[in-house]
């Protein structure tokens, strides 16, 4: 049963307890992934499927144990460290793309560098996928988000981008800005990302996730949003790094609001894969309330899931 102090929470952060459970199940879910994901970073050479579902019960084994909380910092330690290494490919990409090849030059370090022409180019050399905008394989569905390459469950795929509302802010003059938006994402901690005027390219080659569809019927989504606080820590809070954090506070939360968050530059939400995924569409859940009409586009995941997190 829920207690008095977790209802009063629950309402202070804009959430329920039947969010509050599908959050635990996301979490622990992202925390297998990104866990998983390290662990084949570790082993490169793990090729085979006997190899494979070796380190994926180890994964298993080191999650099961744990508690929410123990499952959410996991998240967070391995999602940054994914992040740092997208924001680092970024920085040199977009430094390489804007040099001239010197032809003139005889050093080692320029004869044999490669030259990339786009940022797209260079980021999946370096990380092995990069972003791709184009038409949805979706029917009338407009613009998609495309995966180019190869990444392995567990992987950040995409930051999505835009301004955020927290809900001392929101529920103040914000509420029109957020409701009935279709580029307002909500966190589970009750905080809202907007990114209806971000614009596409993103100064972030990463920051395209409020392009990623919901999946038609019959087909399962490949992604799984996932909190993310950016570490108000180095690398982050480098100028060359801080000036690609794809989102900003619409106004700088409380001492209150921040709670144990201190640390953080800025709230965020990643995309992560749910499984290994290689040259297709993202699909992410939108998870509509069940309780409301549904647009004539939208075929609910699974239903009965949705309305026990609505509930």
């Amino acid at each position: 049963m829920t207690s008095l102090f977790q209802r009063m929470q629950y309402a202070l952060t804009g959430t329920t307890a039947g969010r509050r459970f599908q959050e635990q199940m996301d979490v622990a879910t992202i925390a297998m992934l990104t866990y998983l994901k390290g662990l084949y970073d570790e082993n490169p050479s793990v090729v085979t499927p006997e190899d494979k579902e070796a380190l994926f019960n180890q994964a298993v084994e080191a999650m099961e144990s744990k508690k929410f909380e123990e499952h959410k910092s996991i998240a967070q330690e391995e999602i940054t460290k994914q992040v740092q290494i997208m924001f680092d490919a970024v920085v040199k990409g977009n430094q390489i793309v804007q040099q001239k090849p010197n032809v003139f030059s005889i050093t080692e370090e320029t004869t044999s560098a490669k030259h990339y022409k786009s940022i797209e180019e260079y980021v999946q050399d370096r990380i092995g996928f990069s972003l791709k905008v184009g038409e949805s394989s979706i029917p009338d569905a407009g613009r998609g988000l495309f995966l180019q390459g190869s990444a392995l469950a567990g992987t950040v795929v995409a930051l999505y981008p835009g301004t955020v509302f927290l809900s001392e802010h929101y529920r103040k003059k914000y509420f029109d800005v957020v409701s009935n938006n279709p580029y307002a994402r909500a966190r589970f901690d009750g905080a809202i990302i907007n990114a209806k005027d971000e614009a596409i390219p993103h100064a972030n080659h990463f920051a395209l996730a409020q392009l990623v569809n919901h999946p038609p019927s019959g087909t399962l989504p490949n992604v799984l949003p996932m909190a993310f606080d950016f570490p108000n820590l180095e690398p982050f809070t480098n100028e060359e790094f801080a000036k690609y954090i794809p989102n900003k506070y619409i106004e700088q939360p409380s001492l209150l609001a921040m709670g144990n968050q201190l640390k953080s530059s800025c709230k965020g939400l990643a995309l992560v894969a749910l499984y290994d995924i290689h040259d297709e569409e993202l699909m992410l859940n939108y998870r509509y309330n069940p309780s409301l009409p549904y647009p004539s586009w939208y075929t609910p995941v699974d239903k009965e899931a949705d309305e026990k997190m609505w509930s």
